[in-house]
């Protein structure tokens, strides 16, 4: 009987000892202010490669060490800097600053020391780099993509087969639209094909400023095939972007019934910026590529 109380006493107080050693952690971190969770396993993918990788998670920052976020991004660390091709970001410990060759640039946290390595936001590639960064703590999952990994279509839309007629004379809005959703809704990488060297002429959309509205789409491809799309008047812009990432329009034109100013009552993809509009966007957009029917490239970004 007094061995099963003595060792009811040990275990009690090493229960105690482990509830006083935890209750003083608690209260480090609440002084801090700090939550600091270390996660491994992340599943990271940077545009098609995948890695697991660990994370510390402060707050709601994922953080890399300087060493691990240069090697997934294909670059290398030297010391607290870290180098992409020919861009060079140098981080200090604590200081929310960080250095390039521009200058300085905010970070959203402060660079923390942890197990003898210094750990960075991961969210200091969006604006030195360009990548767009998505990520997941409970799914465990980082996304960063470049912009420049354009995949090969999975599905392809010919927008023949949803009406679209190209003689120039019939309105070709709404087999155009549902071949664009056709694409966009199928959730693979897509491309959208007009047949060659048609002209297409569509008629105002009333619901939507942009005729095309994309909202959160990767990997898209409209080949227009050197054909024209015309616009009856030049009420909408020809695309809307919303934080899409890998969308390219090729070697199309448009043209506009209607004089929207003198002298200008047709224009290419570059002309038409300047009078219509061809992208509006709202939100970051990655890997945006326009070209006209010759190749041109309007823009690379947006």
């Amino acid at each position: 009987m007094k061995k099963r109380i003595c060792s009811f006493i040990v275990v009690l107080a090493l229960v105690l000892t482990s509830v006083q050693v935890f209750a003083s952690d608690v209260a480090e971190e609440m002084e801090t202010g700090e939550e600091y969770v270390y996660l491994t396993d992340v599943t990271s993918e940077f545009d098609s490669s995948s890695y697991n990788l660990s994370i510390l998670h402060i707050n709601e920052y994922p953080c890399m060490s300087v060493e691990n976020l240069a090697t997934f991004i294909g670059g290398r660390a030297d010391g607290n800097t870290l180098i992409k091709d020919d861009y060079r970001i140098t981080y200090t410990e604590d200081e929310r600053l960080a250095e390039d060759a521009n200058g300085h640039i905010m970070l959203e946290r402060k660079p923390t020391m942890w197990d003898g390595e210094l750990y960075v936001p991961v969210s200091s590639l969006e604006p030195t780099l360009g990548y767009k960064l998505e990520y997941n703590r409970f799914d465990k999952l980082l996304k960063i993509s470049t912009g420049t990994d354009y995949p090969d279509a999975e599905v392809t839309i010919y927008a023949r087969d949803y009406g679209a007629v190209g003689d120039g004379e019939t309105d070709d809005r709404d087999a155009l639209l549902r071949a664009m959703n056709a694409a966009i809704g199928s959730g693979r990488p897509a491309k959208l094909v007009l047949d060659e060297g048609k002209t297409y002429m569509v008629s105002e959309r009333q619901d939507a400023m942009a005729f095309f509205e994309l909202r959160k789409i990767e990997n898209f491809t409209f080949e227009g095939n050197g054909s024209t799309i015309v616009f009856q008047t030049p009420t909408n812009t020809f695309v809307y972007l919303n934080e899409c990432i890998n969308i390219k329009f090729k070697n199309v034109k448009i043209e506009m019934v209607a004089k929207i100013m003198k002298d200008h009552s047709s224009a290419d993809l570059k002309n038409y910026y300047w009078y219509v509009g061809v992208i509006s966007t709202n939100g970051d957009s990655l890997g945006v590529l326009i070209s006209t029917t010759t190749g041109e490239i309007i823009s690379k970004k947006v």
